[in-house]
């Protein structure tokens, strides 16, 4: 008869707890600021060359939309699954 399975001591799901650091969300935070104050800064400069508003508004939604769906589909080619999410994100920044 094989052995009841046991529940997972307190010392497992505290190492796995502490994996995850409480300063994450904030460094995610940091970044998408970042990210809006420069969408906005190329906004207003896009405006001020091009002169239409809707015009470097779609250049803007259209590089920042393809960029994402390029990276989708090249990034997994390029970076290993082994790879921690996390640090891919980091080098990425």
């Amino acid at each position: 008869m094989p052995p009841a399975p046991t529940a997972p001591s307190s010392s497992a799901t505290q190492t796995e707890e502490s994996r995850h650091d409480p300063r994450i969300p904030l460094l995610f935070l940091a970044s998408g600021a970042a990210a809006l104050i420069y969408e906005l800064a190329w906004f207003q400069w896009l405006q001020l060359v091009l002169g239409l508003t809707s015009l470097s508004l779609g250049l803007i939604l259209g590089t920042f939309m393809g960029g994402m769906g390029l990276g989708s589909l090249l990034l997994p080619r390029w970076i290993d699954s082994r790879h921690s999410p996390l640090r891919v994100f980091a080098a990425l920044e």
